[in-house]
């Protein structure tokens, strides 16, 4: 899942020690450790050579200000990652994204089911929707390109993601209430 954004003001050093300044936008700071996507757009004049560079912050300052009007920024650096990056791949107004991975699952809390989320391989899980129904409440139908169901992990193209409110749930006028969401996602791959 995307979590932070920006845009670079400043690059330097591409193909040594990368870094970059970005604009201290609205939200939270990067900071080190994140996973980041930063948009290199190569020649400008090719659509075909446009990528997004996965690199990690080892550095970030956030003390810093773009050069252009003086504005707050943070500059970021990727030590080690030079091999990443070409000279003028990245230019000024790119995006840089960070991003985090979830997993999301059925979980137990306070003894009902709970649509949970975890982060990374080993974080701890948080309930985030529920109740749920202890079955069914939660199910992930894969789907590949042509809308078919997949078992195969790299033929998903899309993810359908069906909740359903748990037996015996009720509303603020102690009603019993059912009702489900479904929601469609669509992979980048």
């Amino acid at each position: 899942l995307m979590r932070k954004f920006s845009l670079v003001c400043e690059t330097w050093d591409l193909t040594g020690q990368p870094e970059l300044k970005v604009l201290n936008l609205p939200g939270r700071r990067f900071e080190v450790g994140d996973s980041v996507y930063v948009f290199a757009d190569n020649d400008e004049r090719d659509d075909d050579d446009d990528v997004w560079i996965a690199a990690i912050v080892t550095a970030a300052d956030t003390t810093e200000a773009c050069p252009q009007l003086g504005e707050a920024a943070t500059e970021l650096t990727f030590t080690g990652q030079g091999a990443l990056f070409t000279l003028d791949s990245v230019g000024i107004g790119g995006p840089v994204r960070s991003y985090g991975q979830y997993t999301f699952l059925a979980t137990n809390f306070s003894g009902a089911t709970y649509m949970g989320r975890r982060e990374g391989p080993l974080g701890f899980v948080i309930p985030v929707v529920g109740p749920i129904r202890s079955t069914n409440g939660l199910t992930f139908e894969y789907r590949d390109a042509l809308g078919t169901t997949t078992a195969t992990p790299a033929d998903v193209r899309q993810v359908v993601v069906t909740v359903r409110t748990g037996e015996g749930v009720m509303n603020s006028l102690n009603q019993v209430v059912q009702d489900s969401l479904i929601t469609w996602v669509y992979t980048r791959n």
